[in-house]
């Protein structure tokens, strides 16, 4: 079997799923902010990544539960094959486990939101000594 007949490949590196192996895939969104926030996603483990083609998918283990439909989750939960509906406006935010030596250098670079929050009630007491 050729790999274009099983299905385009999830473009987040470090995942190699296809729509054979079970997973819902996802084109990218038309809407711009949306649009850009998957591709914000998607450089954070392939820094050298131009951008997404006509064909380019993430597949929906990049995705929480909350971000599909109700009605199609419930369909997969009692065996009724369908394709798993994003809700609009979802985001992927699930990164696949990686080795540290693998990741994007600015994914590993950017502080993690418990560190972003210290330093933001930090520099509010700043501010408020200040004045």
């Amino acid at each position: 079997m050729s790999a274009t007949s099983k299905g385009r490949m999830c473009v987040v590196a470090g995942c190699s799923k296809r729509q054979s192996d079970g997973v819902s895939v996802h084109m990218f969104p038309k809407d711009d902010r949306q649009r850009a926030a998957w591709i914000r996603f998607v450089k954070l483990t392939r820094a050298d990544w131009t951008g997404p083609s006509q064909y380019t998918v993430i597949c929906s283990n990049h995705f929480n539960p909350e971000c599909y439909e109700k009605q199609c989750t419930l369909m997969v939960e009692f065996g009724i094959p369908t394709k798993k509906r994003l809700v609009p406006g979802s985001i992927p935010s699930i990164y696949p486990k990686r080795k540290r030596e693998d990741l994007n250098e600015a994914f590993l670079e950017s502080p993690s939101r418990p560190e972003r929050m210290v330093v933001a009630k930090l520099e509010k007491k700043r501010v408020s000594i200040l004045r």
